[in-house]
């Protein structure tokens, strides 16, 4: 992914509330939490969810 994809893919993140985007994404509100502070790592599958939840894939 280029560099600009990460600026926009976080700027896109922030808009959203967790609760929305763990509504539209299936995941869990803790485990995006932990996602946004760089304690958890994120699958193929996860960011899949939350490009497709962000309308970005």
């Amino acid at each position: 992914m280029h560099p600009a994809s990460y600026i926009a893919f976080g700027r896109a993140l922030r808009k959203l509330r967790k609760d929305d985007l763990s509504l539209y994404s299936r995941l869990d509100r803790s485990f995006i939490s932990g996602l946004e502070n760089g304690e958890k790592a994120p699958s193929l599958l996860t960011i899949t969810a939350l490009a497709r939840a962000l309308q970005i894939f």
